[in-house]
């Protein structure tokens, strides 16, 4: 069944500047796009509930690796259907002010699919040059939608 993208949830975790949101609005017309992110001040109010779809790019090479699966946990736990990640696995051209580079979690494409596997069905992973697209279904995607009919 398909369903129409007008009513569409989508969280975008970590979200910069918010220019995915306006981007992904501007070509479906998504009514409902929550921008997130806990270090921009516009950005830094905690979501409330669930939603159909959570973006997430450019930020898990950010998180430092101690905090990687309970970021990877709260992100799951967000979406209802799908999780759309892409991660970087090179040095960032910035470093952060002790010197260390800005992707202070540099791992490989097959590091990471076994660290979101644990949260989340990687339904397909994309190596795009330097970056890993991974698109992901929630466990209980089926009977999430199932539920709502």
């Amino acid at each position: 069944a398909s369903r129409d993208l007008a009513g569409t949830t989508l969280l975008d975790y970590g979200c910069g500047s918010g220019n995915l949101g306006e981007a992904v609005n501007s070509i479906f017309k998504i009514a409902d796009i929550t921008n997130y992110d806990p270090f921009i001040e516009k950005y830094s109010k905690e979501p409330e509930g669930k939603f159909d779809i959570v973006t997430c790019f450019d930020v898990m090479e950010h998180v430092e690796i101690q905090y990687v699966p309970n970021t990877i946990n709260y992100i799951a736990d967000k979406a209802k259907y799908v999780v759309v990640f892409c991660i970087c696995c090179i040095d960032a051209k910035k470093t952060l002010p002790d010197g260390r580079n800005a992707h202070i979690t540099q791992k490989s494409p097959q590091w990471w699919i076994t660290q979101i596997s644990k949260k989340l069905h990687v339904i397909e992973a994309v190596n795009v040059r330097d970056f890993i697209l991974l698109a992901c279904q929630t466990f209980n995607a089926k009977e999430t939608l199932d539920n709502e009919k």
